[in-house]
């Protein structure tokens, strides 16, 4: 048996207002998306060019079209629940990790949280910060 909890706080602190990506193809949350575009202007060297970005679109998703998008998606699919809420903790448990949710502890095998910072090991680069368990 398994299920997924997708905790999703929306009064979170910075709160992302919207999230982009790239993209030649049709994808699942075409539905959110709030902008597209097909060409890009770039400046450099005291110089100016519009540029097709065929076969790629950039894609802008607002924050409450995406969570429409993900609530609408899993609404269908059984084993899956969306819940409000703040994630204060995340801590190894003796079989499972234990996720502390606004005072309530969900025990869970795998845990993946995409909105804590990893601890600084470095110079910041392009990849985003993220947290999963059981640690690698």
């Amino acid at each position: 048996d398994r299920s997924v909890l997708l905790v999703d706080d929306a009064d979170a602190r910075p709160s992302a207002v919207c999230w982009a990506y790239w993209s030649a193809r049709p994808g699942p949350l075409d539905a959110a998306v709030s902008r597209r575009f097909r060409r890009v202007r770039v400046h450099a060297d005291g110089r100016s060019a519009v540029l097709p970005l065929d076969p790629y679109e950039y894609r802008v998703v607002r924050r409450a079209d995406l969570r429409r998008a993900v609530t609408g998606i899993l609404d269908g699919c059984p084993g899956f629940a969306v819940a409000s809420g703040r994630i204060r903790e995340i801590r190894d448990g003796p079989d499972a990790a234990e996720v502390l949710v606004d005072g309530r502890v969900v025990r869970a095998r795998w845990v993946f949280d995409s909105v804590s910072l990893s601890p600084a090991a470095g110079p910041p680069d392009a990849r985003p910060p993220a947290r999963s368990w059981p640690p690698g």
